[in-house]
């Protein structure tokens, strides 16, 4: 029979050929993250490893990158404003049921039809940030991670945007001071079929600062709603502000033979409607203000003789005047 001597020896060996036999065994490999981040083009999204980037499409002023998985894509864009300058107005809801949301400020919104999820940001230098989503196999968690993992440059403000639309000269596009310090300006949307979406900002330090003040909706708005009353229509319009709270907005198109006219006294916090019926079609019109009367002139078109009313009331009632006096 063994000692304890002899046992407790032969236990201190088998222990020391357990701990050195396990050091030569290989480490057990970390796990790998399934997914890793892409930084691209001034942006940034976290998706699954395994997806493929294509190459850069080019076209237009918007460059494109495309990152696809299984029935599964992302798409992250960035489109210059001297492609398209009126990607400088705000985003804003227009029509019922375009799916269209506002985000935190007005340039940035989400759109989100049949299969697919895209969001939009306008930057502080004007560039057009996007990234789509979309795919039939892909998780409704993974789209969520996807949106939630995408970065871009900070977003414009109203002030931002409206600088360098005075830089790039917008298409459609008005400036009136009525006092050094007090501004407006009228910017028209792209021109749709007998609607263009409208935007007016104001500022109230010389243009240091501006705010978005009103815009179109569709005419589905009701009638009561502030942001409604303002220009609803395509065609021509003049701005006039006179002082700093009181102004009109004239507009007038040759599909209807009216002008409407839009009048202030709070400095655009509400607007009252006019419409002034005219013999003619127009194909542009001129607002002047002639030491407190307000001439309003209609444009014909095919040869047709310009026709001018004035008002003595700030635009609360309009005369005609007669040719070529």
């Amino acid at each position: 029979m063994p000692s304890a001597t002899a046992v407790l020896f032969l236990a201190a060996s088998l222990t020391a050929i357990a701990i050195g036999s396990s050091a030569h065994l290989p480490a057990k490999a970390a796990p790998r993250d399934s997914r890793h981040t892409v930084h691209i083009g001034q942006m940034a999204v976290t998706i699954p490893r395994q997806w493929r980037a294509s190459s850069p499409l080019r076209q237009f002023g918007t460059t494109t990158w495309t990152f696809e998985g299984p029935g599964e894509q992302v798409q992250l864009s960035r489109q210059s404003e001297q492609t398209n300058a009126w990607q400088l107005l705000p985003m804003v809801p227009i029509f019922p049921g375009s799916g269209v949301s506002s985000g935190a400020t007005v340039y940035q919104d989400s759109l989100q039809t049949s299969g697919t999820i895209t969001r939009q940001v306008l930057s502080a230098t004007g560039t057009l940030y996007t990234v789509s989503i979309s795919g039939s196999a892909m998780s409704m968690a993974l789209e969520r991670q996807i949106l939630a993992s995408w970065r871009h440059p900070p977003v414009s403000t109203v002030t931002d945007a409206v600088h360098r639309m005075i830089t790039a000269g917008l298409p459609e596009f008005q400036e009136d001071f009525a006092t050094p310090q007090d501004g407006w300006i009228l910017a028209g949307g792209a021109p749709a079929a007998g609607q263009e979406v409208y935007y007016l900002f104001d500022t109230r330090n010389r243009g240091k600062t501006w705010s978005l003040e009103r815009y179109t909706r569709g005419s589905w708005c009701p009638s009561q709603a502030p942001r409604c009353e303002f220009i609803a229509g395509a065609g021509y319009q003049r701005m006039l502000f006179w002082n700093a709270a009181d102004g009109i907005i004239a507009s007038a198109s040759s599909l209807v033979d009216r002008v409407s006219v839009l009048r202030t006294f709070n400095a655009g916090k509400t607007w009252t409607p006019l419409l002034i019926k005219t013999p003619i079609s127009a194909n542009g019109i001129r607002l002047i203000d002639r030491r407190g009367v307000l001439i309003l002139t209609v444009l014909g078109i095919n040869g047709q003789r310009p026709w001018t009313v004035q008002s003595i009331n700030s635009g609360q009632s309009w005369i005609p005047i007669p040719w070529g006096s």
